[in-house]
């Protein structure tokens, strides 16, 4: 079931890459080419080093992950499990013929194919969105308190740069509202979900190398989670407060432009957007979901191993 989960949800994302190939890479090439027009006017050099190494570093991180992920974490264990009844060969096929060689490299070269290509999709819709949404935090603070800036920009200017940040912003929302935001944050809590209940099930037969693996692409994942999250509520309130500094130190034209601003919001869907308190609902849908499957599915060992648990701490 896990293995199903994940790869509907990773399916969608690489389809929404390869169908919007075009709108991504033109979104990509907008986010990098605004961050190098405005650092090389505004931030002097050796600013912000290390703000720009952090952010290196995590997709460094990223990309090691993606690429090491396949090969420790899932095609092991597809491999070994090759004769299980979700695969329609086992079923379909006469021993004899699905446990040819030749058959057998043709089904391994598949799941190599799928795998990668799946952490690719992951690895870059990844890259792609937590690059934009650290620098367009950069880039707002920028904006509104000159935190990163070596030179006093005047509010004329901190307008137009708002204004592009603006346009960005309306593109990340056109490309990644309607499918790929909503398809990581439902497939994120899925495989916690489905991979907590069953390593707290069967945690006896569970392979470690597996175990770490999973572990790890779920830590990065609630990282770069929370650090979107975490922006996208900043994004809001940053911009927010711009209006409201515009609107009392600008001149009269800067404080007309300013009636027409709207604050910077990264859109999950139709029905929401990203705030201070998405994480810990998002946290609490995790844990209050893993605990209803666990009683529905396994009441009986579940409730047992409650009363052991409180038999001990008594």
């Amino acid at each position: 079931m896990t293995n199903l989960g994940s790869r509907t949800g990773i399916g969608i994302l690489g389809c929404e890459l390869l169908f919007r190939r075009k709108e991504c890479a033109i979104f990509l090439n907008s986010v990098v080419k605004l961050d190098s027009d405005l650092k090389g006017k505004f931030i002097g050099p050796g600013k912000i080093t290390q703000y720009y190494k952090s952010l290196s570093r995590f997709v460094y991180m990223l990309g090691i992950v993606s690429a090491f992920y396949p090969i420790f974490g899932p095609i092991p264990k597809l491999i070994k499990n090759r004769h299980h009844r979700q695969y329609w060969g086992s079923q379909l096929l006469p021993r004899s013929i699905y446990d040819h060689t030749v058959v057998s490299v043709l089904f391994i070269l598949y799941e190599v194919n799928i795998t990668f290509a799946n952490a690719f999709a992951v690895g870059l819709t990844t890259s792609m969105l937590y690059c934009y949404m650290q620098l367009t935090e950069l880039w707002l603070e920028t904006v509104e308190n000159g935190k990163f800036s070596s030179i006093t920009v005047p509010i004329s200017m901190k307008l137009k740069i708002f204004s592009s940040l603006k346009i960005l912003n309306i593109l990340q929302n056109e490309i990644a509202a309607p499918v790929l935001w909503p398809t990581f944050e439902n497939t994120l809590l899925a495989m916690q979900v489905v991979i907590h209940v069953a390593n707290i099930r069967f945690l006896d037969d569970l392979q470690p190398g597996l175990f770490f693996m999973q572990e790890i692409v779920l830590g990065f994942t609630m990282i770069f989670q929370g650090k979107c999250i975490k922006s996208g509520a900043k994004m809001g309130a940053i911009s927010t407060q711009f209006k409201k500094t515009v609107r009392r130190f600008g001149n009269k034209f800067e404080k007309k432009v300013a009636k027409s601003l709207h604050p910077l919001r990264v859109n999950v869907g139709q029905f929401y957007c990203f705030k201070k308190s998405t994480f810990m609902t998002f946290l609490q849908a995790h844990v209050d979901t893993t605990i209803s499957w666990l009683l529905t599915l396994y009441p009986g060992s579940t409730s047992q191993h409650l009363k052991l648990r409180h038999s001990a701490s008594n």
